[in-house]
């Protein structure tokens, strides 16, 4: 019989696993989505519904569909229509589905949809950006507000807040023409979404360029011309003053925030523009000190977009986490700074909260109670000079934090940094031979061979995940004939191709993932940025097997120029053996090893010392793999002047020097697909 303890841990594994384990996220948001729908359609059967602006809203579209083009003369009981077409559509759409408005139930359920729709997106958010306990997804469904806000008020920010969490989504995934045209279309519901403009704009032009974001401005501002035609036919300036109308002063009884002054200051031209001039100058702020840090500061970031406008304009990798991070910074900056708050406005941002409070580094009770301050301030109605305070403190804190956190996300999704500076983002994955811009900040920050970051991958360092048994068979490697071994750069980078079948090569790959594989640790000071799974092992046996294969198929390989030569020298000079440090690399997509240098190591049970690495491709282009190609960079005077991509080929063996002959190279981001290598090293006997 088990002891109790056995039982005691077996029965607490599943609740840790859900609440911590990032591999059981979508495990533990299931059962929150499903969760939070039942709770939800319970609200709807026994919680009274308020009349607030649904019936306002049908009014409106009553009159546009008798005819009415002019928006300065489409009004309702509680005022005239004040939002973007895209409302007009969505909502002649209600119309039809609920009797002209008048079944209330059926339009509930519909707006419970786009609450859990909500829900989903945001959990999606929170796991591709990665970097927030699971646990805190529990958070998300408990806010009282937001469920009135979408359930028993029917406001319409809720159609422009689940369009905006899908826009955010996509372009977390690379997906921008996707992501564009969300955001165009939460943008025609309520014109707040233009908040996360400059967010987007410093994400756009980072990864995309100049050129590309000039034509996502020009699609975002064309779709929003198609939503409007009839209106802008009638009358454009009605349209324009009052759908997009920045100087609309909000009634003062209705303020979430600015409680605290008197009805006179809130309604003051003097108020407004100081507001304006906080924001503007807390988003350049953010922009010359934050976002664009990671890429050598803001004036690098221009002045390599306009010099190369057809390029991105930054270096350092365009994570998911800095999508998320930046575009809901850029959300809460406008809110803190907006000139009235009202209390559907919450829904703006309420699930953004969570995940921005986890971009700072306060303790999580400070975390839990600026979560628990906002929530305060937005169930308090009315609203007093009490709840208004902790509204703007918390919402202050909250940015505070992120400021001196991590403003620029806290890496990607498996717990990486990703301030690594890359030089993918110029160059693009798929560059065969191109110049790098001469900027000076280049060999300051990543390119000085004696401060760049050597990747520490010998036996026994912190890089190195050792396997938890020495028992491992791997796959055989058939001996190949007539294998060409041609230089890319002579000397210094080779390359066979077919050195493994496709057969084989795919034998690995499955191999591998019967593998207790791991994610690279943090990286520590003096170690290259990296993330993907590998694993190594010991394995004399192989690497005999590995260095028979490959011997019949190598040149004689010159002594390195910074090694002293023996007095008889060895002629052809062929490899002594393989290194028995077996190891196996996975990269999914967004996994990459930034710019480094391989250094020399001696393998403890021959002696050899290596002088070439040898990685095996075991997947590649034919197998639907995008980027994830070494670039090796030529220098000249300690700056890159030209890189030199080999093709991503499966079965290729590509051997390149290391140690003080080493190239600056580096594993550009895998984009789609899954990148299989196994590496070993060419070892000689001095």
């Amino acid at each position: 019989m088990l002891p109790s303890s056995h039982f005691f841990q077996q029965y607490i594994r599943v609740p840790q696993a859900l609440l911590f384990n990032p591999a059981y996220f979508w495990y533990l948001a299931a059962l929150v989505i499903f969760a939070d729908a039942l709770f939800t359609g319970f609200i709807i059967q026994y919680v009274p519904y308020t009349e607030i602006d649904w019936k306002t809203y049908m009014v409106h579209i009553k009159l546009f569909l008798q005819g009415e083009y002019n928006y300065s003369k489409i009004t309702g009981p509680t005022g005239g229509l004040v939002y973007p077409a895209g409302h007009v559509r969505i909502h002649q759409f209600m119309y039809d589905i609920t009797d002209a408005g008048k079944n209330i139930r059926v339009a509930q359920y519909v707006y419970g949809g786009l609450y859990i729709a909500t829900l989903t997106f945001s959990c999606a958010i929170y796991n591709a950006a990665g970097n927030v306990p699971n646990w805190v997804i529990l958070l998300l469904p408990l806010s009282k507000r937001l469920h009135s806000i979408f359930v028993l008020r029917l406001f319409n920010d809720c159609w422009s807040v689940v369009a905006m969490q899908a826009s955010v989504f996509a372009f977390q995934n690379g997906i921008y023409d996707v992501g564009t045209m969300l955001f165009s279309l939460a943008l025609s519901v309520k014109m707040n979404v233009i908040l996360y403009l400059p967010g987007l704009l410093v994400i756009m032009f980072k990864r995309k360029g100049l050129i590309s974001t000039l034509s996502y401005m020009f699609t975002l501002g064309a779709s929003q011309v198609l939503f409007a035609v009839p209106f802008l036919k009638e009358d454009p300036w009605a349209y324009l003053l009052t759908a997009f109308n920045f100087g609309r002063v909000f009634l003062y009884k209705w303020t979430v925030n600015w409680r605290f002054f008197s009805e006179e200051t809130f309604l003051s031209k003097e108020l407004a523009v100081t507001l304006l001039v906080l924001h503007v100058t807390t988003l350049i702020v953010f922009g010359l000190f934050k976002w664009c840090d990671p890429d050598g500061g803001l004036y690098h970031v221009l002045y390599r977009g306009f010099k190369r406008p057809e390029e991105p304009a930054g270096i350092a990798y365009v994570t998911s986490d800095f999508v998320a991070t930046v575009l809901f910074t850029s959300n809460l900056i406008g809110i803190l700074f907006a000139r009235s708050l009202h209390y559907q406005f919450y829904s703006w941002y309420a699930q953004q909260v969570p995940f921005l409070a986890w971009r700072t580094r306060y303790p999580a009770f400070i975390k839990l109670a600026l979560i628990l301050g906002i929530e305060y301030a937005w169930n308090t109605f009315p609203s007093t000079t009490t709840s208004s305070g902790v509204l703007l403190a918390c919402n202050v804190l909250l940015l505070a934090g992120v400021w001196s956190g991590y403003p620029s996300g806290r890496g990607l999704p498996n717990g990486e940094h990703s301030g690594s500076f890359q030089l993918c983002g110029i160059l693009g994955p798929t560059a065969s031979s191109s110049s790098i811009p001469d900027v000076q900040f280049f060999p300051r920050i990543l390119m000085a061979r004696k401060k760049v970051d050597k990747k520490k991958d010998t036996p026994g360092s912190s890089a190195s995940i050792q396997a938890p048994s020495p028992q491992v068979v791997f796959p055989e490697v058939s001996q190949k004939e007539d294998l060409e071994c041609r230089a890319i750069l002579e000397d210094q980078i080779l390359i066979i191709d077919g050195f493994l079948s496709p057969a084989e090569c795919k034998e690995y790959a499955k191999f591998i993932d019967t593998l207790p594989l791991e994610l690279t640790p943090p990286k520590k000071r003096g170690e290259a940025e990296r993330v993907n799974h590998r694993f190594s092992v010991s394995s004399l046996d192989f690497a005999k097997k590995l260095h028979e294969r490959i011997l019949p198929h190598l040149p004689s390989f010159p002594y390195p120029t910074s090694v002293k030569r023996p007095a008889v020298v060895e002629n052809p000079r062929k490899p002594h053996s393989c290194n028995s440090n077996i190891r196996v690399y996975k990269y999914a997509p967004s996994q990459y090893f930034g710019p480094h240098y391989d250094d020399s190591v001696r393998d403890p049970f021959t002696g050899a010392k290596s002088e070439w690495t040898l990685l095996i491709y075991l997947t590649g282009a034919e197998d639907g793999v995008e980027g994830g190609e070494t670039l090796f960079y030529k220098e000249q005077r300690g700056k890159p002047r030209e890189t030199i991509t080999p093709a991503l080929k499966r079965g290729t063996a590509l051997l390149h020097r290391h140690g003080q002959e080493c190239m600056l190279h580096e594993g550009s981001p895998v984009l789609k697909g899954t990148k299989y290598v196994l590496r070993s090293d060419l070892m000689f006997m001095r």
